[in-house]
């Protein structure tokens, strides 16, 4: 008997290995799944890539990707940065104060993981 593959896992052994380590970890143990299950871990992971509202920000200093509109509203501003300590003050991701020019950011994405290798960046 030959082994075959389903598309399904082909597609799956196909994404990137930090892409399949998260898809498991986001999973856990949810064998087998129920529908809503599949769309809940699916949601999960959607979640992890969307511009969020500022009010959610995490106040621990993570650097993140902050986002604002100046004079332009369909002009979004991007740039990494973070919330201080004290809930309040921001600042770019090398610690400088966040430039009077701009507004404050009104919502944010957590940055990607770096890639594990020199190698991972490459591919």
């Amino acid at each position: 008997m030959t082994g075959t593959t389903s598309p399904i896992t082909t597609a799956y052994l196909n994404l990137s290995p930090d892409i399949r380590a998260r898809a498991e970890e986001i999973a856990g143990n949810n064998r087998p799944v129920t529908w809503p299950e599949v769309l809940l871990l699916v949601g999960t992971a959607m979640t992890a890539s969307r511009w969020m509202p500022i009010e959610t920000v995490r106040r621990n200093k993570s650097v993140i990707f902050c986002c604002w509109w100046k004079h332009q509203p369909d002009t979004p501003f991007i740039a990494e940065g973070y919330l201080d300590w004290d809930g309040v003050t921001w600042r770019l991701q090398n610690g400088e104060p966040w430039p009077a020019d701009r507004t404050a950011p009104t919502h944010w994405q957590p940055l990607p993981a770096p890639p594990a290798t020199e190698r991972e960046a490459m591919e």
